[in-house]
């Protein structure tokens, strides 16, 4: 309840944060002061070349919520030669904060009877997988900090951009999406970006059908889902019996399932990854080829080549699905003519985390690391509220604190009272004459 309550006091006494800058991806997703920064960590700690932190070994499924639907098949008869037409409507999913999660605060305290003196950070794979991605990405992103006794939260924020899907965002040359600011262009960086994110939770609503797995879950108490999922929650012991063990609680999310012949389920997240062909030729064949979205090209090879260009997100989609134990779905999509209303669905390919990792060079143990190191210094920090912010192309991490209210409406009481003592001098000065 105090997690919550310092919540909405760091929403409205910081107004501004929940408006993002316009310049997403180079400017910062929200404005801070110097004076409020208290940690500054360096991107190049979080994913060392010998990962200093070993990944946890201890991990507890804690709680299963919600509905979950079965995978429409239909989807994965896509191929570039016969597209599926992308159904443009989305069902948005109204994600419950962190710090107002009721299965949170009942694990915390579990936690907190069973006598757990080390730090507890509570979060979901969301904002736990920017973290771990932290690294490979680019462009701007921040996250919620509130911290009670040793109790951390970690939430995403409206504006935040930890769920926007940008577009070749570690491109470099002609692949790279232009910053213009003509919004009528198409293929401008911002407006693929928004683009490219519609078209994601559009794919991941088209795989989902109206039916769901009969199992036994506990329901979520939120009206105000329109797309059905799972939340599964999570305990993992980090560091487990080093002097800065910490209880990492984590709220994952799985997008729909298929059921086996054998009464199996198997549970998938579903990403879609929007097609883009710079409108300059290409020069370089060493530096900017491209794998063609044919169907005699492989699937895995259009994967690699789109993660070259696309690192940050795709490394996300692995972290996101190695906490939540899911298989990955992934839809090539492509426009309908020259018009970003439209899409088809060209294939799907269907790989495990574990394979995706491999095939791109990503070692899971590393982003481990990063949580870990972030954790540490939004510790020594010592803020009660306030939050994490990534700048796009700078490689560091700030951490820093809410404005304090108080301080602002004492400032702003005594401008009036100094204002209403000049008064009453006024009209003594008159009386007197």
């Amino acid at each position: 309840a105090e997690a919550a309550t310092k919540r909405t006091q760091f929403d409205k006494t910081n107004s501004r944060y929940n408006a993002a800058s316009k310049d997403q991806y180079h400017e910062p997703t929200l404005s801070i002061k110097p004076s409020q920064v208290k940690e500054i960590v360096s991107i190049e700690s979080l994913w060392v070349p010998k990962p200093v932190y070993a990944a946890p070994k201890t991990k507890n499924l804690l709680q299963v919520c919600g509905k979950l639907p079965i995978f429409d098949s239909n989807v994965d008869k896509a191929k570039f030669s016969s597209p599926v037409a992308l159904k443009e409507e989305v069902e948005v999913i109204a994600r419950k904060a962190i710090t107002y999660d009721e299965v949170i605060h009942k694990c915390v305290e579990s936690l907190k009877e069973d006598k757990v003196t080390c730090p507890i950070v509570a979060t979901c794979d969301e904002v736990l997988a920017c973290i771990m991605a932290a690294p490979a990405s680019v462009n701007s992103w921040d996250i919620e900090v509130t911290s009670i006794e040793n109790i951390i939260f970690l939430d995403r924020r409206d504006g935040g951009n930890t769920d926007k899907e940008w577009v070749n965002e570690n491109a470099a040359g002609e692949d790279l999406p232009s910053d213009t600011a003509d919004e009528d262009a198409l293929d401008s960086r911002a407006r693929l970006g928004v683009e490219s994110t519609k078209v994601n939770f559009a794919f991941n609503t088209q795989c989902a059908t109206k039916r769901f797995i009969e199992e036994k879950t506990e329901p979520l108490k939120e009206d105000s889902h329109s797309r059905k999922i799972v939340y599964k929650y999570y305990q993992y012991i980090v560091n487990e019996g080093l002097p800065n063990e910490y209880h990492l609680i984590v709220r994952t999310e799985v997008d729909f399932a298929e059921e086996g012949a054998n009464g199996t389920i198997k549970p998938y997240r579903a990403f879609a990854v929007l097609e883009y062909a710079p409108p300059k030729p290409v020069r370089s064949y060493k530096q900017d080829s491209r794998v063609a979205w044919t169907d005699s090209s492989s699937l895995g090879a259009i994967l690699v080549d789109i993660a070259r260009k696309n690192m940050g997100k795709v490394a996300r989609w692995v972290a996101m699905s190695l906490l939540s134990e899911t298989t990955m779905k992934i839809g090539f999509v492509t426009r309908k003519g020259e018009t970003t209303k439209t899409h088809s669905i060209g294939a799907v390919y269907t790989i495990s985390p574990h394979d995706c990792a491999r095939s791109i060079n990503i070692d899971s143990t590393k982003m481990w690391t990063a949580v870990s190191v972030l954790v540490e210094s939004i510790l020594k920090s010592k803020i009660e509220d306030g939050g994490v912010l990534r700048q796009g192309g700078e490689k560091q991490l700030r951490i820093f604190a809410g404005e304090d209210s108080d301080g602002d409406d004492d400032s702003d009481a005594d401008e009036e009272s100094e204002d209403d003592d000049d008064e009453d001098e006024d009209d003594d000065s008159e009386n007197d004459e």
